[in-house]
């Protein structure tokens, strides 16, 4: 019998399944009829065929969870989780309203670092553009008349003429060089973990990016023990969940030392003294949450307060940038235009001498 083929479905299309599912399961229709009407109601081969197979699974008695992890690998081992204590719990159309809006918030988070980045990098783009045309086409048409005048060239001119000629000849072979290199490193960061952390701790010296890689990556871990602590998870399994959670390896490693020390019977707020990798206020709250008995408020606070700095910080980004670029840009300019004009006003200088 051959194996039936996995259907991966795209984020919003988990979003809208658990939307549409939640309020199915909250009007007490049962969940293959929940996957019957999305089926009817659904006009894409691939989805019809997906709950076609979730309505089987669970006519047969298989639970929500686990059909879904035997039928399609695009939710999180944790987003699972957070289903399964729903279903246990009989509180199965909270946990899929829940899910939905932390994955909806996830998507927010990623969408303001694109949003973010976006100007930064098209004018670094079109800035390149620019400088490789008036190196590669205006330059050689103009150098070559003001290089066979028998005066002395300005410095500015003579600049021009060595860039122009460089990049002429082993440039774009320097930076076909240079992006297999980037992509090599970036291959080698993925694969071996002391290099990625080395990169990670760059990251975070580097002034507003480092900021809102680590804000971005406490609010997805602080979303994800939220989710799971408050469906009646225990700590252990929450952290393990947030280190997978983790885009950066450093929080990953410590999330599961975290786990690891408290099932041994360790404090949250001793196993935070041993190693400082978290920041103040972060530690503060947990710990205080933890002693308590108000974690799931304490992570619920941190949650919101990232999503919050990220968005503070993805502003100020383009803010700091904008004015950098527009130097960058000045400068090249100003260059391009010293070593043109001054050539010009050498050999007025020299023919009226």
């Amino acid at each position: 019998m051959n194996k039936e083929k996995i259907i991966r479905i795209s984020e919003n299309e988990r979003i809208s399944l658990l939307r549409e599912l939640s309020f199915l399961v909250r009007a007490d229709i049962p969940l293959h009829e929940c996957f019957k009407i999305l089926e009817n109601q659904n006009s894409k081969k691939r989805l019809r065929a997906l709950y076609n197979r979730l309505s089987l699974a669970t006519e047969t008695g298989l639970s929500l969870s686990r059909s879904l992890k035997k039928t399609s690998p695009s939710f999180a081992t944790h987003d699972l989780e957070i289903i399964a204590m729903g279903e246990e719990s009989a509180n199965l159309w909270q946990s899929t309203e829940f899910l939905r809006e932390s994955l909806e918030r996830k998507r927010t988070l990623r969408q303001k670092i694109v949003s973010a980045s976006f100007y930064p990098a098209t004018a670094g783009l079109v800035t390149l553009g620019v400088c490789l045309f008036i190196f590669l086409y205006v330059l050689p048409k103009i150098l070559p008349v003001f290089q066979s005048l028998s005066v002395e060239l300005p410095a500015a001119t003579r600049l021009l003429l060595f860039l122009s000629q460089t990049i002429q000849s082993a440039g774009l072979l320097s930076l076909a060089a240079f992006t297999l290199g980037l992509m090599l490193i970036l291959y080698i960061a993925k694969k071996v973990p002391l290099v990625r952390e080395s990169m990670e701790k760059v990251l975070f010296h580097i002034p507003v990016a480092g900021m809102i890689a680590q804000s971005y990556n406490l609010s997805q871990a602080s979303m994800v023990l939220q989710s799971l602590l408050k469906s009646g998870a225990t700590l252990t399994d929450s952290l393990l969940a947030a280190a997978k959670a983790s885009p950066l390896s450093v929080f990953q490693k410590e999330f599961i030392r975290l786990s690891e020390k408290i099932t041994h019977g360790i404090s949250l707020e001793k196993c935070f003294a041993e190693k400082k990798v978290f920041p103040a206020q972060f530690v503060s709250l947990v710990s205080l949450g933890d002693r308590t008995g108000s974690l799931i408020e304490s992570v619920s606070f941190l949650s919101e307060y990232y999503e919050k700095e990220l968005d503070r910080l993805s502003k100020g980004l383009s803010t700091v940038l904008e004015p950098v670029l527009m130097i960058i840009i000045g400068l090249i300019v100003g260059l391009v235009a010293v070593g043109v004009v001054s050539p010009m006003y050498s050999l007025t200088s020299h023919l009226h001498g």
